[in-house]
This record gives structure tokens, C-alpha cells and sequence, in this order.
């Protein structure tokens, strides 16, 4: 998912944070021509000239029907007017009619060439994508489920309400998950084991910039009374037991930690858990 900087933050925040759309959330998409398609801080050519104008669109699931699988398309068309001839390679979302800030973006699969004429988009050209890896990467530090992929698409492209819980709870996993899980699976269990919890509030997740937010605070588990395993990582849900997996975080860089009977609560210090959406 091509996302500008200003819309992750935003929707960080507002999973992480449970802080509303500055504004509230555009009730009107703005959609813009791109002879050079701009990048997460923005920039990008726009076409001009002509009768060129931004295509208005309702944000709603009307004419952004909800999303499967990381995926959605556009259920509305949008007409530019007649720019000035030229080679156009994707449209980009913003929130004003004119300037504005850049939400989204996506490329088309081959540049569309207005050769003088008006320039339309059907429904259905459009894909709007969030595509998780088959697999979650061991050198990164974090990455999202699909679940939370559908959210992101949802509360930008949509409107709609991105459903922050009230507390986050933190599983312990002891074998890498999948990204399209829609359960909690590899959990540790027995041992006095739990998940550890977090208030979803500002002062818990001050805030987010350049697409990453961190934890003020610590995270701590109860102390085993067996051995747990080796830990590979962390799953965010919305349930202290089963709910959606969210985000899945590495520990350690990716290397595993074994958690053993006797040792003390395992924790995580403030400032040392950090989420990231690319």
C-alpha cells in the first residue's frame, strides 16, 4: 500500500493511541492525475492544463467497497477533464481539491497516454493493495496481519471507523505466525504464562512519526512456573485470550530467548517495544 507518511501516522495513532483524524476524517477524497507519481513524503507530478481538474469522491464503502484479503478496488469512476497531452503512471489521493495533503497513492500497470482527450478512470481499474509477505521477515523489526491491513484500507479509502480497542495485550510466540493468520496462533501456554497489557491511550503511545510509534512504557509478563520455550516474537491482539492479531513483533533482532521455570517476569522496558508499517 503506497501510503503517505501523514496518513500512517495518522492511522498509527489512531490504533495506537486511540487519537481521532485531526479534523476528523475527509468526508471527500480528492483524486489527482500523476505524470510522475509522488512518494510517502509526497512530491509527484500533477497533471494540468486544459479542463484538468481533481476527480471529488465521497470517501465511503460505497465507492470504496470494504476490504478482503488486502485488497479493494474503486466502485466509482473518475474523470479529470482534458489535461494537457502527456503520459500519465498513477492517480494519488489527497484531501483537499487543490494542494492539500497526499493520503495514497498507486500506480497504474502501464502509463495511460491522454493523447489530447479527456482522461476517464472505470470502475474497477483501480487496486488498492496491502499484500503481506508469505512470510514475516526475520531481519525486520515488526509487520501486520491482514486483519490490520484491512483496517489501514478501511479507515483511509472508506471512512470508516479503524476499531482501536480499549487495551492491547501482547502474546508470546514461540514459532513465527503467518501474515494471513486470523488467530493467535504459536502462543505459549501453562506455566502461569499470560499475556501482558496495555491501556490504548497517548500516554502509553505518545505518538507516531515517520511510520513507527513506540511503547513509553514497559511490558511485563507474570514470572513462569514452567519452562515457556524459545520466544520468537510477539503478537498484538485486541483479547486477553484468542481476538485478531494485529501486528507481530521480532524479539532480540530475530534471535530467540528462551524463557525458563524460576527465571523472573519477563519484560520489555519503556521506549523498547516500536511498531512500524511500511
Amino acid at each position: 500500500m503506497p501510503l503517505s507518511i501523514y496518513a500512517g501516522d495518522i492511522a498509527l495513532n489512531a490504533l495506537y493511541g486511540a487519537v481521532a483524524w485531526p479534523g476528523g476524517v475527509p468526508a471527500t477524497l480528492y483524486v489527482a492525475l500523476m505524470s510522475v507519481a509522488p512518494t510517502a513524503s509526497g512530491g509527484g507530478t500533477e497533471a494540468s492544463g486544459g479542463t484538468y481538474a481533481r476527480a471529488a469522491v465521497a470517501n465511503n464503502l460505497t465507492n470504496f467497497p470494504a476490504a478482503s484479503g488486502g485488497l479493494k478496488t474503486n466502485a466509482s469512476s473518475y474523470g479529470f477533464g482534458t489535461p494537457t497531452s502527456g503520459n500519465f503512471v498513477a492517480i494519488a489521493f489527497y484531501d483537499a481539491s487543490s494542494a492539500g495533503n497526499l493520503l495514497h497513492w498507486e500506480l497504474f500497470p502501464s502509463p495511460i497516454n491522454s493523447g489530447g482527450g479527456a482522461v476517464t478512470i472505470g470502475i474497477g481499474i483501480v487496486t488498492f493493495q496491502v499484500i503481506p509477505p508469505s512470510t514475516f521477515a526475520t531481519n525486520s523489526g515488526s509487520g501486520s496481519f491482514m486483519y490490520q491491513d484491512n483496517k489501514f484500507l478501511d479507515f483511509i479509502l472508506g471512512g470508516q471507523s479503524i476499531g482501536a480497542p480499549s487495551t492491547w495485550y501482547f502474546a508470546m510466540i514461540t514459532s513465527t505466525p503467518l501474515p494471513t493468520d486470523t488467530t493467535v496462533n504459536n502462543e505459549v501456554s501453562g506455566g502461569s504464562y499470560a499475556r501482558a497489557s496495555i491501556v490504548n491511550n497517548t500516554t502509553n503511545f505518545p505518538g507516531a512519526a515517520s511510520l513507527s510509534t513506540a511503547l513509553a512504557v514497559a511490558l511485563t509478563w507474570p514470572t513462569p512456573t514452567a519452562n515457556w520455550g524459545s520466544i520468537t516474537g510477539i503478537t498484538i491482539t485486541d483479547a486477553s485470550s484468542s481476538g485478531n492479531p494485529w501486528m507481530y513483533l521480532l524479539v532480540n533482532n530475530g534471535n530467540p530467548v528462551s524463557i525458563l521455570n524460576g527465571q523472573a517476569a519477563p519484560s520489555a522496558g519503556a521506549n523498547q517495544t516500536t511498531i512500524q508499517v511500511a
